[in-house]
């Protein structure tokens, strides 16, 4: 009996634990975007302003853009959660999670490299997807 309970554990501890690093990590993601604002605001053109603290230098954005910024990943949450959500009762969950994750991964990969600001405004929508 006790094999049995400890074997059913696994099976279910696992999963739970790989979906709640998985949804921290999402979070985490959704939150990084304020706490670099100020960076991103800097003008590129201004050498004064260039952040000694790393070798970036921001878009230059405004405040509506910036808070842009953060609303595109809600609106990209909010249309496609409805699609997956159909096709999470149709097809195989645990490939269409898979297929979720590396698509977010990638998204996120791709915003972290973005040349410009439309660049990063659609990696964030299609975080938000």
């Amino acid at each position: 009996m006790c094999a049995l309970f400890g074997n059913m554990m696994m099976k279910t501890a696992v999963p739970v634990a790989v979906l709640f690093l998985i949804n921290l990590l999402n979070y985490m993601d959704r939150l990084t975007i304020s706490g670099i604002l100020p960076l991103l605001e800097d003008p590129v053109d201004d050498p004064d302003k260039v952040n000694r603290t790393c070798s970036c230098t921001g878009f230059g954005i405004s405040d509506s853009q910036s808070g842009l910024l953060q609303s595109v990943f809600i609106i990209g949450y909010m249309v496609f959660s409805p699609i997956f959500g159909y096709f999470g009762d149709r097809y195989n969950r645990p490939r269409l999670m898979a297929l979720g994750i590396v698509l977010w991964s990638a998204a996120t990969l791709a915003g972290s490299f973005a040349p410009t600001y439309l660049s990063l405004l659609l990696f964030r929508a299609l975080v938000g997807a």
